[in-house]
């Protein structure tokens, strides 16, 4: 069934295309978005639990674009399938802390856009406060007026962070993440989940799921550590590998006070994957990106560890790379849909293998 949307921009912004479903058809309609390729690439689905969705203005972070239209700035997203950038009042997902800052950049950038020019505003809220960087790969010079209206703007909102492109204009706190009650240095530039909720849901299901007496476990493509830290709650080692080197490095510096039980690495994992033969561990658990992780689930599958868990942005890519665990041997024992893009047709899910 159909309702009429909450949002008073819906149907114009491209950010929330199914916000006229009701609860029910929305339930449906993404469990079925996420059942679909899984029963096309005949993944058993007997142990999937119904779908988790978080409801709510839960998003800590998000990239907003800015343009100038006449004497107006608009901030907002993308209209649908377009690089028209809708003006948004106010947002249905995002945090207030975020909302609240709309009114304030308009009025900021105005004397910095020029007419059907764009910027990227990139936001991630903190318990630190809101870090803030404006992105574009033509940026104008700022004079020194500009960078003492920009600083004053970071004052008055009590910003964490506030920089032009690389600049950092002014640090007042540098922003933090909790991860497991491990403070990790985070930026708004860099990968997050959308929301503490999300953050909690996911670690919280991947520890249901860790088996008991576990010693060594890999967590591939860690990012900063989200999984890192909340498995030294069940494991005693854990090397964390990723490729973004300003994630591990922040990762290591946040785990100064584990150095005998974690061992962070930059390791490119597409073109360098963790062979099977270095690959002795009790537990493997990967989160790679949308494209998922093909050579590296190849490995996998050659060192047969115990237990795999499996955390996806894109059911398309997993079902592919499952089909390698699948064919090694491996069965599934859960399937877990999480819905953390509320009214988009964005999904997660965590899966779990055992050999």
């Amino acid at each position: 069934m159909t309702h009429t949307a909450p949002c008073p921009i819906y149907g114009a912004c491209g950010g929330c295309t199914l916000q006229h479903l009701d609860w029910d058809a929305y339930h449906a309609h993404k469990t079925a978005h996420l059942v679909a390729p899984l029963e096309a690439a005949g993944i058993p689905l007997e142990t999937m639990a119904p779908l988790h969705i978080l409801k709510g203005p839960l998003r800590r972070r998000a990239v907003l674009k800015a343009t100038r239209v006449g004497r107006d700035v608009h901030i907002g997203f993308y209209a649908p399938k377009s690089h028209q950038v809708v003006d948004m009042p106010t947002c249905l997902v995002l945090r207030p802390s975020l909302v609240a800052l709309l009114a304030p950049l308009r009025q900021l950038l105005t004397p910095f856009l020029r007419p059907k020019k764009q910027m990227h505003i990139a936001l991630l809220d903190t318990d630190q406060g809101v870090d803030v960087a404006f992105v574009d790969k033509d940026l104008p010079p700022l004079t020194l007026d500009d960078r003492e209206r920009l600083t004053a703007f970071a004052h008055a909102q009590n910003l964490a962070r506030l920089r032009w492109g690389e600049d950092p204009l002014l640090v007042q706190r540098v922003p933090h993440l909790n991860f497991a009650g491990v403070r990790v240095a985070a930026d708004a530039l860099a990968f997050a989940q959308a929301s503490d909720e999300a953050d909690a849901f996911l670690t919280q299901t991947v520890l249901d799921h860790v088996l008991e007496g576990t010693q060594t476990a890999l967590d591939l493509f860690c990012g900063r550590g989200l999984f890192t830290f909340a498995l030294l709650q069940k494991v005693k080692k854990v090397k964390a590998c990723d490729s973004d080197v300003h994630a591990v490095g922040a990762l290591k510096v946040a785990a100064r006070p584990f150095l005998t039980r974690v061992t962070p690495t930059v390791q490119d994992l597409f073109r360098a994957p963790i062979q099977a033969r270095d690959m002795n561990v009790d537990l493997v658990l990967l989160d790679p990106p949308r494209a998922g992780a093909p050579a590296q689930v190849k490995e996998i599958a050659k060192a047969l560890p115990k237990r795999v868990i499996y955390i996806s942005c894109n059911p398309v890519s997993f079902s592919k790379d499952a089909g390698h665990l699948l064919r090694a041997g491996y069965s599934v024992r859960f399937l877990q849909g999480l819905d953390q893009f509320l009214w988009s047709n964005h999904l997660e899910l965590i899966a779990v293998f055992d050999v």
